[in-house]
């Protein structure tokens, strides 16, 4: 087995942060992606019960 040399450890602090750069960016899309998850399901309750209030005071059509 070929003896191999040790990584750089300027070059493993890099990978280190690129690493960590991916998971801080893919934490940041996870909250985007649940914000605009949560405001959608606000709107959908929302008018829901504004649609069910109308219907039962035969507001609707």
């Amino acid at each position: 087995m070929p003896n191999r040399p040790l990584p750089d450890n300027n070059h493993f602090d890099l990978y280190i942060k690129m690493k960590s750069d991916v998971f801080q960016e893919h934490l940041r899309q996870a909250r985007q992606i649940f914000n605009l998850s949560f405001v959608t399901l606000t709107a959908s309750i929302g008018s829901s019960a504004i649609g069910s209030v109308l219907l039962i005071y035969g507001k609707s059509t």
